[in-house]
């Protein structure tokens, strides 16, 4: 039961770990077309939250964050990310996991036992929403300052706040994708990310374009007991 249970933590963590609550849903502006737009050809560089978010477009950062769910069971996630690569470690309900999905094979780690498994992903294996959101085509919407929905440990409080927008496809169209980078103090708070009706809050700590060593490298000491 414990290693189905490591299992599912891990393939949610892999992706972003979605936290599906009934919270209320912000208006989505359109992309800013005025004079104030941010041309592409300067990617995020005149934005209080632009370094921040040219790492997520980029798809290269290393970031540690509590994953907000309201509730006391918390989950704290340390991810490093490049390109397809991704490494996924952290706490969720006191249970420790990994997970790093690298060259197209992913591998779920187990601390207690210090094993592995893989798990070949194949090209025409079917994405999940998250997997398929297009970085690429990110772009910036709006500023504005405003509380953070659902966010009730802010107890209401107003942060200023980048909006960006990108798209995702699901089973059957695509759908937007709204980001907001809120920021305190003029240093990244919190991330806030709608995908349709699936909400997340992550409350960051760190996050910077330089991955730490050891990281998307299979950990010595841990041995492979096959694919699953």
């Amino acid at each position: 039961m414990k290693k189905l249970l490591f299992v599912l933590l891990v393939m949610l963590c892999l992706v972003g770990l979605t936290a599906c609550t009934d919270l209320q849903t912000p208006d989505q502006g359109e992309p800013n077309q005025d004079n104030n737009a941010i041309d592409a050809a300067d990617d995020f560089a005149n934005l209080a939250s632009g370094s921040y978010a040219q790492m997520i477009k980029n798809q290269h950062y290393y970031i540690e964050y509590t994953l907000y769910t309201g509730s006391s069971n918390t989950i704290t996630v340390k991810e490093a990310k490049d390109g397809a690569n991704v490494d996924t470690m952290g706490i969720a309900m006191s249970y420790p996991y990994r997970s790093i999905l690298l060259d197209n094979t992913l591998y779920n780690f187990s601390e207690p036992d210090k094993t592995y498994t893989t798990h070949p992903i194949s090209s025409d294996q079917e994405m999940t929403v998250e997997d398929s959101i297009d970085y690429s085509g990110m772009v910036f919407v709006t500023s504005g300052n405003d509380a953070i929905p659902g966010f009730d440990a802010a107890e209401g409080q107003s942060y200023d706040y980048d909006q960006y927008q990108m798209t995702a496809q699901t089973a059957t169209e695509e759908v937007a994708v709204e980001m907001r980078f809120y920021l305190k103090g003029g240093e990244l708070y919190v991330i806030y990310t709608n995908i349709g009706d699936n909400e997340e809050i992550w409350v960051v700590d760190v996050l910077t374009d330089e991955i730490p060593a050891g990281m998307l490298e299979i950990p010595a000491g841990y041995s492979n007991i096959g694919a699953i």
